[in-house]
């Protein structure tokens, strides 16, 4: 959950600016960094688990076409790896709605606010740091909250590509109220689980509002 809603929020930020900029084919880009998002997370597990298969998938020809097929293993067999390289493909699904969110905030700024300071000579770093991100704080705000409930949701994708394994190394929340209450069997233990997600959940997302609140009430 830290990881994702870290790296969401970052690169939906970037990409997001970079398509408000309105670079040489941004129609093109927005297309392709939005398309993840609407793709089924069944269909995403499946296609990263043939990426990433050491029998005929991608990533080793590529790592030996760069030189580097010596290093390389198969990620999702790895306890050490599986987690990883599956945050990998979770941030990828679920980055397309920050990138519009953003985005939209970013078209939706008033102009004459970022005219007047580029005449007072705020401009690249200054501009994105002075202007940009205090004029965008709101919608992160929403992103954050809506990451954090997502990344504490995460099973589908996790399921489809490693379920829970290797030696439970991707065993996640979610993933472990499977397992216990739909094949164990175990109801009991899976709704004390059920019911410990919703807290976390809770909890964070009351803490997140009421820290954003009162930030916006000092400002």
């Amino acid at each position: 959950m830290v990881v994702t809603t870290f790296f969401q929020v970052l690169l939906g930020f970037i990409f997001g600016y970079l398509l408000f900029l309105r670079l040489k084919a941004y129609k093109f880009f927005s297309i392709v960094l939005f398309m993840p998002a609407v793709l089924s997370s069944v269909a995403v597990g499946y296609i990263w688990g043939y990426i990433y298969s050491p029998a005929f998938g991608l990533l080793q020809p590529f790592m030996k076409l760069i030189g580097l097929g010596q290093y390389y293993q198969a990620p999702l067999a790895s306890p050490s790896l599986a987690l990883d390289f599956t945050i990998v493909v979770y941030i990828w699904a679920s980055m397309g709605v920050p990138i519009m969110m953003l985005n939209a905030g970013f078209m939706n700024m008033p102009e004459d606010i970022l005219e007047g300071a580029a005449m007072d000579g705020a401009s690249g770093w200054k501009k994105i740091y002075y202007m940009v991100i205090p004029l965008s704080w709101d919608i992160v705000k929403i992103i954050l909250i809506l990451q954090v409930i997502g990344g504490l949701r995460a099973f589908d994708l996790i399921y489809v590509m490693t379920s829970g394994g290797p030696n439970h190394s991707t065993e996640v929340l979610t993933m472990n109220l499977f397992n216990y209450a739909f094949t164990n069997f175990n109801l009991g233990y899976g709704s004390v689980v059920s019911m410990v997600i919703f807290f976390i959940a809770f909890t964070l997302t009351m803490i997140l509002r009421k820290s954003m609140f009162r930030e916006s009430l000092q400002n």
